[in-house]
């Protein structure tokens, strides 16, 4: 189970269906980490900052997210 889905299990959802709203709410939070993601690919091509420590974080806290 990813870190979102996780969220969405526990999140307060006020009478709609749960189902659904598990749905609505992982597949919002899968469309903001790719645009992140897209943003963060940026700088892949860039030398050595694949071991600048922020990046190195960010991309962790990413795959963790996603499940990976």
């Amino acid at each position: 189970m990813s870190k979102i889905e996780e969220m969405a299990s526990t999140a307060e959802y006020n009478g709609i269906d749960r189902k659904s709203f598990e749905r609505g709410y992982i597949q919002g939070a899968n469309d903001v980490l790719k645009e992140i993601e897209q943003l963060v690919s940026k700088f892949d091509t860039y030398p050595g900052y694949q071991y600048n420590d922020l990046y190195v974080r960010l991309k962790d806290k990413l795959n963790g997210l996603k499940g990976e």
